[in-house]
């Protein structure tokens, strides 16, 4: 591992490459692993399935947890896996597997993919060998996260919004093997989708793996 600290808006985090020693040792387990849809296909008004694929491979790998103590001693703050009262002791395997479809709908000009916030702090792990398409970080320019996508949006139903109402003020640069270690619920944050690279016409998936951390409140 190669590790550095990464400031973005003015937040620690840290850049990680060559993560793993031996990639090929997720990659096997994503394999072996089929993916399941993101959400309900079946929502009524969802395109997911239709004019994109966002897709999730989840499973139990306890050997995650070697790799989850790095990460817990580099954010240096009580935290704790997300994961860790719904399977105890039970690290899973988390994947972000996505492709777009060459079509109207599929606006990335002039709309930015879902810009949300996750709770506590994110690892991505990216897993592709392309070296576009990574991580935008947002600001909101006229309150409309809170105002506007949030109350009148969701991901499965409207995962593309406006270009004009968010600033880009940074960018994650993705490369095989690379994770970043960031603090997701303060800093708004989306897939890049900067161009063609994962649509449909050129057979590739989107694929980086994730760890969520929780924050640990303090007594007193």
């Amino acid at each position: 591992m190669q590790i550095k600290e990464r400031y973005i808006q003015g937040l620690r985090g840290y850049q990680i490459d060559n993560f793993y020693s031996h990639p090929e040792f997720i990659l096997n387990h994503i394999i072996s692993t089929p993916p399941h849809i993101h959400g309900s296909a079946e929502l009524p008004g969802s395109k997911n399935g239709r004019e994109y694929s966002d897709m999730r491979h989840k499973k139990p790998l306890p050997e995650l947890k070697y790799y989850e103590d790095i990460i817990i001693d580099l954010i240096g703050v009580p935290v704790v896996p997300a994961w860790a009262d719904e399977c105890p002791g039970r690290s899973p395997l988390e994947t972000n597997f996505m492709q777009w479809r060459d079509t109207p709908y599929n606006d990335f000009y002039n709309n930015y993919w879902w810009p949300h916030y996750d709770r506590g702090w994110t690892t991505i792990i990216y897993l592709n060998h392309e070296t576009t398409n990574g991580t935008n970080i947002y600001e909101d320019i006229d309150n409309y996260f809170q105002d506007v996508q949030v109350p009148n949006y969701t991901e499965l139903l409207n995962p593309w919004q406006p270009k004009k109402h968010y600033k880009l003020v940074d960018y994650l640069e993705p490369a095989f093997n690379r994770a970043y270690i960031f603090q997701s619920g303060k800093l708004m944050h989306s897939a890049a989708v900067d161009d063609k690279t994962y649509f449909e016409q050129g057979g590739l998936y989107r694929l980086n793996q994730v760890m969520f951390f929780d924050e640990v409140e303090k007594d007193g």
